[in-house]
């Protein structure tokens, strides 16, 4: 049981002033950054965003609910069922969280798509991926609770981590710190290791993936010379000299054309006549010849753009993957299945082998 009165060196407690519990405000904190980064996407997608703000009030506790239940469900100690479900009491499995809270999110989110004509795979897409920074942040909640260490390492070892957490890196038994032969034992910090992994592979599907088309695909200036008039050494050269100028954020050249309003004119904001779609569709018979007629229709020139759902299915895959890597340093009670390495391995594993096929 966690000793929320246990004072670490350089301070660390899990508990400050006797009401404020840091686990706790790093996962709403996480949470919370989630959703903005979600609300971001929304509005760079024109997704509409009403329906974000109140499918909150499901997912959360939904998510909540989950964590709790797949937390607590050890094999090895009873717990009454309804027990598993009081989410503020310790014992939270993120796995459990993102479970519940994507089914609930999927049923509302596929009667909103349907609403307004927008598939689940772009809700998804907008979504999931940033469930990574509630990882990053909550994972601090951890270290505050001298939670999720791994192997037993020399202190030495750990030369490199700032002081404040180098010295903290030990488990508590009761109220003390974890002893071998008078001397603490000092483990891997399992927490910083996932925190770290989770912020560069949310790095990497948000910033790096979306954009390897455009980088390494054909160029609208090449293919289009006519209608897009681009230098990329001066658009670059214009972007230094207003990114950093704040005397220059109020008085852009609306008319200079920019790599992002390229794209959008190339692609990404292009229109398809509705008389035109609708007579190119009703010559396909089946609805797979319907969505290449679609997409031939509003990507005549083959741009390399990523479609919907890749996103998604690279936060699962590397998330899992992440998590199968680090679980192997974890003891079997500090699974996300307690006490069923053999099971929570397969889960994992069959979880990246899905989405990378």
């Amino acid at each position: 049981m966690l000793n929320s009165s246990y004072v670490g060196p350089h301070g660390i407690t899990a508990t400050y002033g006797g009401w404020f519990h840091v686990y706790a405000f790093a996962i709403m904190s996480g949470i919370f950054l989630s959703i903005f980064a979600s609300w971001v996407k929304f509005r760079r997608y024109r997704v509409p965003t009403d329906e974000l703000v109140w499918s909150i009030v499901f997912i959360i506790p939904a998510s909540l609910l989950g964590a709790s239940f797949i937390g607590k469900d050890d094999p090895d100690k009873w717990l009454p069922f309804f027990d598993k479900f009081k989410f503020w009491e310790p014992g939270l499995s993120i796995h459990g969280g993102v479970l519940f809270g994507i089914i609930a999110g999927a049923i509302i989110f596929y009667i909103v798509g349907r609403k307004y004509k927008i598939s689940l795979w772009i809700y998804g897409e907008c979504i999931i991926p940033n469930i990574l920074l509630g990882q990053v942040l909550g994972r601090w909640g951890n270290f505050f609770n001298h939670e999720l260490l791994g192997n037993v390492v020399s202190h030495d070892s750990l030369w490199w981590l700032p002081a404040f957490i180098r010295d903290n890196c030990f488990a508590l038994q009761g109220d003390v710190p974890e002893m071998s032969s008078g001397v603490i034992v000092y483990r891997a910090p399992i927490f910083l290791y996932e925190s770290m992994a989770n912020l560069g592979l949310w790095t990497i599907i948000t910033f790096v993936v979306p954009n390897l088309g455009k980088w390494f695909g054909k160029k609208p200036w090449k293919v289009e010379p006519e209608k897009f008039n681009f230098n990329f050494k001066a658009n670059l050269q214009y972007w230094w000299k207003t990114a950093f100028n704040p005397t220059q954020w109020r008085h852009k050249d609306t008319n200079h054309l920019t790599w992002t309003k390229m794209w959008n004119k190339a692609y990404f904001y292009q229109k398809v006549p509705p008389a035109v779609v609708k007579k190119e569709l009703a010559a396909c018979q089946t609805n797979i010849s319907k969505s290449k007629k679609l997409y031939e229709l509003n990507n005549p020139h083959h741009y390399r753009i990523m479609y919907a759902g890749v996103q998604m299915g690279l936060y699962f895959c590397g998330w899992n993957l992440i998590r199968f890597i680090l679980e192997l340093e974890r003891p079997p009670s500090d699974l996300f299945l307690i006490n069923r390495p053999v099971l929570d391995y397969t889960v994992l594993s069959n979880f990246c082998a899905i989405y990378r096929s």
